[in-house]
């Protein structure tokens, strides 16, 4: 009834908005435009676009609501249920397959996806498509639901010990074991000096692009080291915010089900531990590697000439040696502490999706071994199952915000750095950007590379079910596996605030985007 009612207001506001948005953009490729028109433009597109963002929104909201009911059914105690009532209940999730979308005289289905083909069809100016991933970043804070909060001191860190190291070496995330108080004051003073070197950075950084660039070049050298480190700034807040969560997510992994019960299933979790460790050393190594040949290769050239390593605002004279030498300290630090929260920030969130690949080949070890034991039951594989993807949903909501800011940054970085290399002579410099631009390229691969793997091994499931004892079974137990086969068919995705899915086709689509939007800035600097 609510669709029929509002079906074609929808439909005038997207076509009349995709009209507008196609006008501005034909007039920002003019020539003869004032700056002044150009912020006017800017911010009506923008206006327009944030009224098809709440259609959109709010329209996907319901179409996911829908499908959780499904999910829903799982929560409750169905296995303790009658005959009829399992029947209902099953209805009621076969229903719960086709969801509620609203549409737009049945053309337009009002949600994320129509939204970007939307934004990316009407803008192909990839600044509009940063937009409304900006937007979410400030729009939709949710926070996961409250868990009941566990005492720190009973609280052991047995996994990604190695991750959690460099956590607490960035001022992230204090030690438990430290009972003074004197101790736990002085780590708060050094996680202030830590976010106020970074933000400092970032200041000076900002305050050079506003003040002293006036030309496209000094605007694309400026521009990419202040998006790779308003990254690091972001990704700092968010796991200060988020730290309590990320300690329950890993109590969760100590706590049954997660936790292994036999030799077998230790072994199986103490070989993706070791994996996991190998990883985020050579994650690390990497990353530190060209950050020390960066300022090698600084001190051998930019330091002896009295140069800084980074176009910044300064608010002194920084030509005396006392100033200059503090000035590049501070240039030298907080690319450290930025290099270091990246490394940390990557790894933590990979290292929970192996652990979640690791529960899944947990599971698949429980399910060849279903026997009567109470331990190895039919309905603790279920309850097995339900709880890992309970687990990925709460890491997805943790960790959203910056799935979709390494996505948006990245891509910005590596549109300038591209346009840069196209502007560039072969020497030093060039494999500087080079280097760089392949640095922020892995970080994105990163994440893509194992929220597939975690894809595809959530699809294996119906395949581990296939080779337990299924036929020896009794009816009800081959029940409950059959229940788990069908939840199966829908994998486990990791998203970028509902609208970039982790995997490698999405890094594909970063590759064809990025190469895009530099064929856009190398026309416009032919143009001129």
């Amino acid at each position: 009834m609510i669709n029929e009612e509002f079906k074609l207001m929808i439909f005038v506001q997207f076509a009349v908005s995709t009209l507008t948005i196609c006008m501005n953009l034909y007039i920002l490729t003019g020539t003869n435009i004032s700056l002044e028109m150009i912020v006017k433009i800017i911010m009506f597109s923008s206006c327009m676009l944030t009224q098809i963002y709440i259609l959109c929104w709010y329209g996907n909201e319901v179409e996911l609501k829908s499908l959780e009911i499904s999910n829903m059914i799982f929560e409750i105690d169905w296995l303790a249920l009658k005959e009829t009532t399992k029947r209902d209940l099953l209805m009621i999730m076969m229903r719960a397959r086709s969801p509620i979308q609203m549409t737009s005289v049945y053309v337009v289905t009002m949600n994320l996806k129509s939204f970007v083909i939307f934004a990316s069809t009407n803008a192909y100016n990839i600044a509009f498509n940063y937009y409304f991933l900006l937007v979410e970043l400030f729009y939709i804070c949710k926070h996961i639901e409250d868990y009941k909060k566990r005492s720190l001191e009973k609280f052991e860190m047995h996994t990604l010990r190695w991750t959690f190291a460099l956590l607490t070496l960035t001022g992230l995330v204090r030690p438990s074991t430290w009972k003074y108080l004197w101790k736990r004051v002085l780590y708060d003073v050094y996680t202030i000096v830590v976010l106020l070197l970074l933000f400092s950075f970032e200041t000076s950084l900002i305050l050079d692009l506003v003040i002293n660039v006036d030309n496209q070049d000094d605007f694309s050298e400026n521009l990419y080291v202040t998006l790779v480190l308003f990254s690091s700034c972001c990704k700092a807040l968010v796991l200060l915010i988020y730290r309590g969560n990320i300690e329950i997510l890993m109590g969760v992994l100590l706590e049954k089900p997660f936790a292994p019960v036999n030799d077998e299933e230790i072994e199986i979790r103490t070989k993706f531990e070791e994996r996991i460790e190998w990883n985020s050393k050579a994650y690390s190594f990497v990353l530190h590697f060209f950050v020390a040949w960066l300022w090698i290769g600084a001190f051998l050239t930019d330091f002896r000439h009295g140069r800084l390593k980074f176009r910044a605002w300064i608010p002194y004279d920084y030509n005396s040696p006392l100033l200059f030498l503090f000035s590049f300290i501070h240039q030298i630090l907080a690319t450290i502490f930025s290099t270091n929260l990246n490394i940390v920030c990557d790894c933590l969130f990979s290292g929970i999706l192996i652990h979640i690949y690791c529960q899944f080949e947990i599971l698949e070890h429980r399910m060849k071994n279903i026997t009567t034991d109470k331990d190895y039951s039919a309905k603790f594989c279920a309850h097995h199952h339900h709880r890992i993807y309970k687990f990925a949903s709460m890491v997805n909501d943790n960790f959203k915000m910056i799935m979709s800011m390494q996505f948006l940054i990245s891509t910005g970085a590596v549109c300038f750095n591209l346009y840069r290399l196209s502007v560039m002579e072969f020497g030093p410099k060039f494999m500087e950007t080079a280097t760089y631009t392949l640095c922020l390229l892995m970080q994105v691969f990163y994440y893509c590379w194992y929220g597939n793997e975690v894809k595809l091994k959530s699809l294996e499931i119906p395949n581990a079910v296939l080779e337990s004892n299924l036929p020896f079974l009794n009816d009800s137990s081959k029940k409950i596996l059959l229940l788990i086969m069908r939840r199966s068919l829908e994998p486990i995705e990791f998203t970028s605030c509902h609208v970039i899915s982790m995997n490698l086709e999405s890094f594909a689509i970063l590759l064809k985007t990025s190469y895009s939007a530099y064929n856009l800035l190398q026309q416009s600097k032919l143009n001129d």
